[in-house]
């Protein structure tokens, strides 16, 4: 088990593996914030396709994989995967931590919050890109 500061406070957290994030979250989006502000939403599909949209309501389509414990994504803007780590915190938020290493190593992961699951697609308000 890992820990997380959350608001002071350390909570538990238990891994939740990509293959098992991917089950549940296909055919849903999920929206994200980031301490307590939107970060973006995602929408899942069942061929492990997505289209993530940023607080700005730009959208990119991209893929996932599992690679170990983490969820990888790549978007038709970057070749570059961006990795993630998912977990379950004791009081039943699930928290997903980049793992893509910052040029600076004193800049802190960037870690997200689920906050909202529904079957609703995503209305895309910028330019789908990658079309």
């Amino acid at each position: 088990m890992a820990a997380l500061f959350c608001a002071g406070a350390v909570q538990a957290q238990t891994a939740i593996m990509p293959d098992e994030f991917g089950a549940a979250a296909e055919g849903q989006t999920y929206w994200y914030s980031e301490n307590g502000y939107h970060y973006g939403a995602e929408q899942y599909f069942e061929d492990q396709t997505v289209i993530w949209q940023d607080r700005d309501g730009n959208c990119l389509r991209g893929s996932w994989y599992a690679a170990g414990p983490q969820m990888c994504f790549v978007y038709d803007n970057d070749p570059e995967p961006d990795c993630w780590t998912m977990s379950r915190t004791d009081d039943g938020r699930v928290m997903i931590e980049s793992t893509r290493l910052p040029d600076d190593p004193a800049v802190p992961p960037l870690v997200l919050e689920l906050i909202r699951r529904t079957p609703l697609p995503i209305a895309c308000t910028g330019p789908l890109l990658g079309v």
